[in-house]
């Protein structure tokens, strides 16, 4: 899955170039697109984000193109890792984030193997 966006006044620091922490803004956008968030947020589970790893090799400014290149790169039994990597309009390597989210009961906390409904969602992108 490819999601595409362009990069905004509100995803720059000072100098004018993006923030940090907006590239990986950028991957949860796409996995929400991937998703939808509305019928997520009615399930008795809930998949919280645990860990974040970014990579940036190429800096972008605001009105820049970005193209999120977005699959699931690992499953466990209770967790998926994603992978968006990100290129600019040029098709050129801009960086890269993986996130991982775990699987949990919404009442108990506790987490709790992936419903076969993300799964089943995951391979209708052809992502996995």
């Amino acid at each position: 899955m490819v999601y595409e966006r362009t990069v905004r006044l509100k995803d720059t620091d000072a100098t004018g170039f993006l923030y940090f922490t907006a590239q990986q803004d950028f991957v949860v956008e796409a996995i929400e697109e991937a998703f939808s968030i509305q019928e997520l947020l009615q399930k008795e589970y809930a998949l919280p984000i645990v860990m974040v790893k970014s990579i940036y090799k190429k800096p972008l400014r605001v009105n820049d193109t970005i193209f999120v290149h977005l699959k699931v790169e690992q499953t466990k039994e209770k967790s998926l890792t994603w992978k968006g990597v990100i290129k600019d309009e040029k098709h050129e390597y801009v960086g890269e984030v993986d996130i991982t989210q775990v699987c949990i009961d919404r009442q108990t906390r506790l987490t709790i193997p992936l419903p076969e409904e993300v799964m089943e969602k995951i391979n209708s992108f052809g992502i996995l």
